[in-house]
């Protein structure tokens, strides 16, 4: 349904749920990882998430400029960043590195980065009645 897609509720959801998404691995990931060879690599994955971002900013902020393509654009975008790079390059290489207990004691961290993240709700602030949206 196009209205559903449209609505400030949906374009919130989607943009926190990113934002915990990106927080997450910026913060714990790509400081683990991001060195010598590979920090090229978490250089263009954190290009990825600025893009993404600033996508679901526009969306957020001009709503009536947003069509069915825009959206379908970021969302395959977003879903070759994180299916392709992150899950099929990223995931195989953390899986390797680290050992059980390291790869548990990551999850539960990353957990709780997401809940932090989700519990304050950054994109709040885009709403058009925000004193913060022309901020972002």
């Amino acid at each position: 349904d196009e209205d559903q897609l449209y609505s400030w509720d949906d374009r919130f959801e989607i943009g926190n749920r990113f934002e915990a998404h990106a927080v997450m691995e910026e913060k714990l990931l790509y400081p683990t990882f991001a060195r010598g060879a590979a920090a090229s690599v978490f250089a263009d994955y954190a290009r990825d998430h600025q893009h993404i971002r600033a996508a679901l900013a526009a969306m957020c902020r001009h709503p009536e400029r947003v069509a069915a393509a825009d959206v379908e654009a970021v969302r395959e975008f977003a879903r070759h960043h994180i299916i392709d790079e992150e899950e099929g390059q990223l995931l195989p290489l953390i899986e390797r590195t680290l050992s059980k207990e390291q790869l548990d004691e990551l999850g539960a961290e990353m957990e709780v980065v997401y809940a932090e993240i989700m519990q304050h709700a950054p994109w709040r602030a885009l709403a058009p009645d925000s004193r913060h949206a022309a901020w972002v």
